[in-house]
Parts: structure tokens; C-alpha cells; sequence
């Protein structure tokens, strides 16, 4: 790793008080950033702290409401790709933009093909691809088709793309997130192979462990505000960690009724390896008590939705699962609801509810083969309306009629009627994943509220989310975890946010 120099250039780009709303959301608020020429610059920050957004801006795919972008000391008003790309910047982003049924090398030319006599100029392709493979040290297969080779090669195709159309910086979003360690450690040599070439780089990531391994700087966001800026020779994962999380607060007091009784859920030796061959979660064990929330937090890719994915039944994996003495471990998913558990999906839109289908028809989804709902395979209509209409009033969903399909209501309701048809199945074990995405500050109370009272008629939750608030005001104990792994577990009386980042970076309880 190189440290950053003292030049007398201006910064390759620049945001000054640069605010961006969406509605009355405020993504970004007030955000200062230097990012020098030459160098890699990470930025890091919990889900929601705003750096997306911030890169959407520099990328021309959002304009900022307030403040100014300036590009080698040059203010610039980008409302496009092509204007981002006019001053040398291009974003790679998670999902890769490449035509599986082209080679490489027409991948690399597509929408800007040099052309002879209205013909693509088969020569020069080649003549550029072999430029480009002498520039970066590549060997790159062009005459492949991109469906046939691997994700390292689209990668670096994906780069090079955006130097061959005039960039001369690269936004790279979560590049590391679909690639196992080997491949991740080729692409971050190739990120300083890049820099050392002199092209600008801004590194999102999650994972602490890259940042300092590849960045010469970094800047952690928080809150859709810039916290801090230092130099990676100046800092460790464990401070970085701190300033995502934020300062130790006072937790609110728990009032309960009785303490947590015998484990309800056992989860022993959960693995999970992804159709990549990337190891997502290794050897994961957990109990979860009778009248207890359990929380699960680590940074976004850390392994726990796919745990919460492995208890449901909703994934394949090594492990065993245990509702009481029932061994599930083999049941698939409506099994498992029949035996007692029930699931918050993290997305409602593909996982939690069929959206042209009524509200009451999703109020039962299901349980709708269960006795209360159906007899001898005919559906209990009065049944049915009863149970919506109970949800409906219950979990203050806001509708017309329960004859609505889902589409029709806003995002909260939709939420409120994911939530509450879970609950009402009156499960043994609730798995909650970020129950409350989306959903306004009075909703979040409410669900917060519901999670309680469900928590004190015995029931055990197991509460993935990724808002570290959440965790910390609801749950009776904390799992962190890290790279797939749970790295120790915190009673309520002992949980605060130095101990939950000393977790999240080193796996140390000390």
C-alpha cells in the first residue's frame, strides 16, 4: 500500500455540503469529501448510511439537492452517465451490465464499436483488446463468450469497459460481494495495479478487512453524514468500526414479566456455501430460549440471512435444526411452519407477499390448508374475511377493503400485514429479517410493540436486521457475527456498541 501524497493538484473529485433527499428522507446530509488523484479511497458505513447514494451522485444517476460536486477543482453539474463519464468517472456496480451471449471482446465495444464503412471494424477490436491486455497485464480470453467464463473475468471486463469509454476514476460498489476469498484478493491486486497506473479509485465495502488492506484513505459515513476521514496507516478495523456504529448509549430497560425458559430453537453447526462456491456461513450455532428476543447483527454480508434462510428451510446447507424435540433438520419449508415457525422476510415484495393477490387472501397465505381455513379442500370463507379483518384492525393496516390486492396499499401497510399474519399464526419461534424495512417512524413502534408482547406470551424470536438500534432496544441477547461466523454472543446487561464493534471486526469478547 502506497500513502497518499502531498500534491499541489486539486482532488480528482469533490463533494462541498453536497445534501440529497428523497421525500422527507435525507440521504445525504451536508457530506464533505476529498478524494485525491491516484489514490483508492474507501468509504464504509452500516446499510443506510448513505454512501450508495453518494456514489449515485458522483456518478451522474442522482442530482444533489443542495451543495456542489467538483471534478479536478472544477465545479460540475452531472445529471447523467455521459456527463460523469465527459469529466472521467465511471461506476461499476453490483450487478454487472454484460450480454451473456457476446464475447469478451464485443462486450468491451458495445455502444461505442469503431466502425469502418458503416462496419464494425473487426481489426481495431482487436487491436484494442490487446492494448488494453498489454496496458493492464490481463490475459484476458476476448473471443470467449461472457456466459462461459467466470466472475473474476467479467470483473476486470467490467473495468476495463469503463477505462475504454474515457474513465479515468472508478466507483467500485461492494465489489467483493460475489466473489470467494482468491477471487477477492485478485481483484483487490488489481485495484492497486490500477492506482498505481494513476487511476482513481472509490472502494465501497462492508467488509473492514479489504478497506485496510487495499485503500490509502477512508471515510466513514453514518447517519447520511461524513463522521470521519484518516488515513489507513493511521487507523484499525476496530475504530473504523466504532465510528459506523456510533457512540455507547443508555439501553432502554426491559420490562418483562418472567425471565427467557428452555431453549425453544436449537441451531447447531449451520454452513452454507452459495451456487459460486463462496462459503457464506461456517459452523453457526445458536440457541433460541422461550420468551426471549435474540438478536443477530454484523455488517451486511456477514452470513446471517442465510442463516435465518437455512432455519426456514428456505436454503440448502449442512446443520441441524431443532424446534423442541422436533428435528426439522430435513423438513422443508411448510413443514416447518406446521411444526411451528414462522417467518418476517426481509423483502416483502418477492419473499413476503404475492402482490395481485387480496389482502385476505395474503392475511391467510400460509395457513390456508390448516383446519381453521380450509375443510376437506374447500376454503372456510367466513373464516377467511374473519382472520383479515382481525389483522386489519389489530396491526392498524390502512385499506379500502380487504378485497384489495396488496398492490394497492402503501409500503408500511404492506408491512404491517406481513407482520401481523406471522404473528397471528402464533408461532413457536418468529424469524424476523429487518421487520421493519421501509416502514415510518410510528410504524417501527408498533412493530416494535407487537415483537414484545409476541416475546411475553412465550415465544422465541430470532431478530435478524441490520439496523444496530433495532437490535440493541429489542433483543434480551445479541449473536455477532463476522465473515459467516458467530463470534460470541452478549447478555442485555453486558451489550453495548464497543462491544458489539469489538465483535464485528476482531471476533474478540475481551
Amino acid at each position: 500500500m502506497i500513502a497518499p501524497k502531498e500534491s499541489r493538484q486539486p482532488p480528482r473529485i469533490e463533494a462541498a455540503a453536497l445534501t440529497k433527499r428523497f421525500g422527507a428522507t435525507v440521504a445525504n446530509r451536508r457530506v464533505d469529501l476529498r478524494v485525491e488523484p491516484g489514490t483508492v479511497h474507501a468509504v464504509v458505513g452500516e446499510n443506510g448510511a448513505g454512501k450508495t447514494t453518494l456514489m449515485r451522485c458522483f456518478a451522474g444517476l442522482e442530482v444533489p439537492d443542495e451543495g456542489e460536486i467538483r471534478l479536478n477543482g472544477v465545479s460540475a453539474r452531472l445529471r447523467s452517465v455521459k456527463d460523469a463519464l465527459g469529466f472521467g468517472v465511471g461506476m461499476v456496480h453490483q450487478e454487472f451490465s454484460i450480454v451473456d451471449e457476446l464475447t469478451l471482446a464485443e462486450n468491451l465495444i458495445l455502444g461505442v464499436e469503431p466502425a469502418r464503412r458503416g462496419i464494425i471494424d473487426r481489426a481495431e477490436v482487436k487491436a484494442i483488446c490487446e492494448r488494453w491486455s498489454e496496458r493492464t497485464g490481463w490475459e484476458m480470453p476476448w473471443e470467449a463468450r461472457a456466459s462461459l467464463v467466470g466472475i473474476p473475468v467479467l470483473q476486470r471486463l467490467e473495468l476495463i469497459r469503463q477505462l475504454q469509454r474515457g474513465a479515468d476514476m472508478l466507483i467500485l460498489d461492494e465489489p467483493t460481494s460475489v466473489l470467494g476469498p482468491v477471487e477477492t484478493e485478485v481483484l483487490l491486486r488489481t485495484i492497486r495495479e490500477l492506482r498505481d497506473q494513476g487511476v482513481t479509485v472509490l472502494f465501497i465495502s462492508h467488509k473492514l478487512h479489504e478497506v485496510m488492506a487495499v485503500a490509502d484513505m477512508v471515510t466513514v459515513m453514518r447517519d447520511g453524514e461524513v463522521v470521519e476521514t484518516v488515513a489507513v496507516a493511521n487507523t484499525d478495523t476496530g475504530r473504523l468500526a466504532r465510528a459506523m456504529i456510533g457512540g455507547d448509549v443508555s439501553l432502554p430497560d426491559q420490562e418483562r414479566s418472567s425471565p427467557p425458559g428452555e431453549a425453544t430453537a436449537l441451531l447447531e453447526g449451520l454452513s452454507y456455501v452459495d451456487g459460486l462456491g463462496v462459503e457464506r456461513l461456517e459452523g453457526a450455532s445458536l440457541e433460541v430460549r422461550a420468551g426471549e428476543i435474540l438478536g443477530v447483527y454484523g455488517v451486511a454480508g456477514s452470513g446471517q440471512e442465510e442463516l435465518a434462510g437455512l432455519v426456514m428451510g428456505l436454503l440448502e446447507g449442512e446443520g441441524t435444526v431443532n424446534l423442541g424435540e422436533t428435528d426439522l433438520t430435513r423438513a422443508d419449508t411448510g413443514a416447518r411452519r406446521d411444526a411451528g415457525i414462522a417467518f418476517i422476510a426481509s423483502d416483502r415484495k418477492r419473499e413476503g407477499l404475492a402482490f395481485n393477490e387480496s389482502v385476505e387472501e395474503n392475511a391467510v397465505a400460509g395457513s390456508h390448508r390448516t383446519p381453521r381455513f380450509s375443510r376437506r379442500g374447500w376454503k372456510r370463507q367466513e373464516a377467511w374475511r374473519r382472520h383479515a379483518e382481525q389483522i386489519r384492525d389489530h396491526y392498524d393496516i390502512r385499506l379500502e377493503s380487504i378485497a384489495d390486492p396488496v398492490a394497492k396499499l402503501s409500503g408500511g401497510n404492506q408491512q404491517r400485514l406481513v407482520v401481523g399474519r406471522e404473528i397471528e399464526a402464533m408461532p413457536r419461534l418468529l424469524i424476523a429479517v429487518d421487520p421493519t424495512r421501509g416502514v415510518d417512524v410510528q410504524g417501527v413502534a408498533a412493530i416494535h410493540r407487537f415483537l414484545i408482547a409476541l416475546r411475553d406470551r412465550d415465544c422465541a424470536i430470532l431478530l435478524v436486521s441490520h439496523d444496530l438500534d433495532e437490535v440493541l432496544d429489542l433483543s434480551d441477547r445479541v449473536a455477532v457475527m463476522l465473515n459467516g461466523r458467530v463470534t460470541g454472543i452478549v447478555d442485555r446487561g453486558e451489550l453495548s456498541r464497543s462491544r458489539v464493534a469489538d465483535l464485528m471486526t476482531t471476533g474478540s469478547q475481551g
